[in-house]
């Protein structure tokens, strides 16, 4: 039996950290919002093992919807990024105060940030919650566009001006409207796992290149941190043989001992890495963000911090005075204000992994060149940082 249609200004199918961000922005805007997420509520983001990295800009953007509020408690901050390579010199250090900034960003544990946000969502009493519930299809109506859901073994309809893909890599939503993507697989896994270290830093994060592959240490609060340590899929067979003590004692030897002993606190997780590109961003009455979208390499955590961006310009274009949030005229815009940012991330994460990994001749040359040149220049340290940093991002109300 089918359900009379839910009516609301936007459909959000993914109540992900990307869509739970948007309908935060989109209802602060006086926007009323359905909010559809495949998984039930409490199953949910307590398996995200991952601590993912918040660029300066992101925070930027986070407060202009008065969402960082609701996050910052559980956030630590990272003032500077050690950046070396196994047995060469020299090693270079990225600091925020050599760019004007309090911090190069922040870490936090992926499920906390989705609970406190989701919190902060749940707030918004324009914002309707669906969970345990499946987007199926849809079809295009005279007010908008309407979303067949299934929950609980009933239909039910969604009718809204717009509708928006934030369900990932894998998105049903793009399936369905027939948007196909260009992907790469590298071939590679990230493996992440917590640890506790005997001689942490002070709000640093570390970045080493290994023969096997980059590894990453992301503080998240005393002496813990979360490693990080991309392997290629052969090589990962080996590490995932060895237990705890062992491969804690691999990452101490494999991060030049910076972080003195290691030990183990949780369970290692395994993560396979692509680059992922859809082909177009809209359809008619439909936009897909962030993974929907762009999957990018998390050699420069840029993934979150890139569909914040689109959240941001998303926000911006639509106003609750706009009389229709879903014209071609809105994802048309979009599209073309998006085009930039995704071209270059798409290009500066895979032209990172290429050089920092490569054994090749020609591309360590490059990577020591460019290791050497960082390590002496401020003024190219500091384009580091604002290549990452994403400090120009705002969230521009319409007046």
């Amino acid at each position: 039996m089918r359900d009379e249609a839910i009516q609301s200004d936007c459909i959000i199918v993914g109540a992900g950290l990307v869509g739970t961000i948007l309908s935060i922005a989109l209802s602060s805007q006086g926007l009323n919002i359905t909010l559809i997420e495949r998984e039930k509520t409490e199953t949910q983001g307590r398996r995200d093992a991952r601590s993912l990295v918040l660029s300066a800009g992101t925070v930027g953007i986070l407060k202009s919807i008065d969402a960082w509020s609701a996050i910052s408690s559980a956030c630590t901050p990272i003032e500077k990024i050690l950046v070396s390579e196994k047995g060469v010199l020299p090693s270079v250090t990225l600091k925020a105060i050599e760019s004007g900034l309090d911090v190069l960003g922040y870490s936090c544990p992926a499920y906390l940030l989705l609970d406190n946000l989701r919190k902060k969502a749940f707030t918004y009493k324009s914002l309707r919650f669906l969970d345990g519930t499946e987007f199926r299809g849809m079809r295009l109506t005279k007010l908008g566009v309407e979303a067949d859901l299934y929950s609980a073994n009933s239909v039910v309809g969604a009718e809204a001006r717009l509708i928006v893909a934030a369900d990932g890599a894998n998105s049903d939503v793009r399936r369905v409207s027939g948007i196909s993507v260009d992907k790469k697989n590298y071939r590679e896994v990230a493996l992440v796992c917590k640890v506790s270290v005997s001689n942490p830093t002070t709000a640093m994060a570390l970045e080493r290149f290994t023969e096997q592959g980059v590894l990453a240490f992301i503080p998240v609060g005393g002496h813990d941190y979360v490693s990080v340590y991309c392997l290629s899929d052969s090589e990962l067979i080996c590490v995932k043989e060895l237990d705890d003590k062992a491969y804690a004692s691999l990452l101490e030897e494999r991060i030049g001992g910076r972080l003195g002993a290691l030990q183990l606190v949780g369970p290692r997780y395994s993560y396979p890495l692509l680059s992922q590109r859809a082909l177009s961003l809209c359809a008619e009455r439909l936009l897909l963000l962030g993974n929907a979208a762009n999957v990018v390499h998390p050699n420069a955590a840029q993934g979150l911090n890139l569909g914040i961006r689109d959240i941001a310009d998303l926000a911006s274009l639509i106003d609750c005075n706009v009389p229709d949030i879903g014209c071609e005229q809105l994802l048309s815009r979009y599209t073309k204000l998006r085009h930039k940012d995704h071209q270059t991330i798409h290009a500066f994460t895979d032209s990172l992994g290429g050089v920092f990994t490569s054994k090749i001749s020609p591309f360590i040359t490059v990577r020591r060149v460019a290791m050497l040149l960082a390590s002496r220049s401020v003024v190219f340290r500091r384009k580091i940082v604002a290549s990452f940093t994403g400090t120009g991002a705002q969230f521009r109300r319409s007046s």
